[in-house]
């Protein structure tokens, strides 16, 4: 903008433009012109327009160049007319801001997850999946500190609490990697019921796929549901390792249950085998009571050819049984 279009920007909103250190809104209070240099503008901040960027190396938020009301002066060549009419209060436009940052990172990690599910299903067909086994471990150190356990990821300089842990763990011992579950006080179960002892230092890992989605709901819904969704897999030539993607939104209730005895939702699953592609949408209904528990799974089949099909299962059953 120069400074002749500046000074009709007088009294109105403007930005600033400060690349890596985001983009502000204020308003133009006085234009400053130098001979043989460039402009200058004089701008009461009201809000944050664009959240600075992340910084990775400190694991932070950017910090805010300006403050709510701050006067400042820059160089002309970082304002621009804010041509839609601003009114966020400066608390709600850095609100919206980071809010943006948030969407552009989800997309980019949810593009980055789609990306390594395709790369794994290749994997799969080429029967070279083994390759992926180490990098699906995440290893740590016991120790115990004032009667607490937990587990220290070195690489993540990252602590993680025992207490209700529900994962399956595998401990290095004489015998090589042993699973087996946290029962409390520095002991494990391993699956046949003997109990291990660890110590401070011991190693042990975590397999991540109990963190993925997919494994995750086949492991929540119960035996005849998932029989109803392999049925509708089996018709379309297709099976559990067939899986690419997963949008899990049953464990999200589920993390929540503590607070809200019903709910329902939908997942959507897709699943490939290179030569036709499937949508699976998983209606859902739980109520959690005290005495039995109601659930209700449909699975909707949709190829990419067109076909569609539905299986579904209905079940009331005590809290103590899947």
């Amino acid at each position: 903008m120069d400074r002749r279009t500046a000074r009709r920007w007088i009294d109105q909103h403007v930005r600033i433009e400060e690349e890596q250190s985001g983009a502000y809104a204020g308003v133009l209070e006085e234009v400053i012109t130098h001979d043989r240099k460039p402009w200058e503008g004089v701008i009461r901040i009201k809000g944050v327009l664009r959240a600075p960027q992340y910084n990775h190396t400190k694991e932070t938020p950017g910090s805010l160049l300006y403050e709510k009301d701050e006067l400042v002066t820059t160089s002309g060549r970082k304002i621009s007319p804010l041509t839609n009419h601003f009114t966020l209060s400066y608390k709600e436009s850095y609100g919206e801001a980071v809010k943006q940052l948030w969407d552009i990172e989800s997309e980019q990690v949810e593009a980055g997850e789609r990306m390594l599910s395709v790369l794994q299903q290749e994997l799969r067909t080429w029967q070279m999946e083994h390759l992926l086994q180490e990098s699906s471990y995440a290893y740590y150190a016991f120790y115990s500190e004032n009667n607490d356990d937990y587990l220290y990821d070195e690489r993540k300089k990252d602590t993680l609490s025992l207490e209700g842990c529900p994962f399956e763990f595998e401990i290095q011992t004489e015998r090589g990697w042993v699973p087996a579950y946290y029962k409390k006080k520095g002991t494990f179960e391993e699956p046949e019921g003997k109990l291990l002892k660890v110590r401070d230092g011991d190693s042990l890992r975590l397999d991540k796929e109990q963190f993925d989605p997919y494994k995750m709901l086949i492991n929540e819904i119960s035996d005849p549901a998932l029989q109803a969704l392999e049925r509708g897999l089996k018709k379309f030539g297709l099976g559990h390792e067939n899986c690419v993607h997963c949008h899990n939104s049953l464990l999200m209730h589920l993390l929540a249950s503590f607070s809200k005895q019903e709910f329902k939702g939908v997942n959507f699953i897709t699943f490939s085998n290179g030569s036709n592609q499937v949508i699976v949408q998983h209606h859902y209904e739980r109520a959690i009571q005290k005495h039995h528990n109601k659930a209700f799974d449909r699975f909707e089949f949709t190829a990419d050819n067109g076909r569609r099909m539905i299986t579904a299962y209905s079940a009331q059953a005590s809290p103590d049984n899947k």
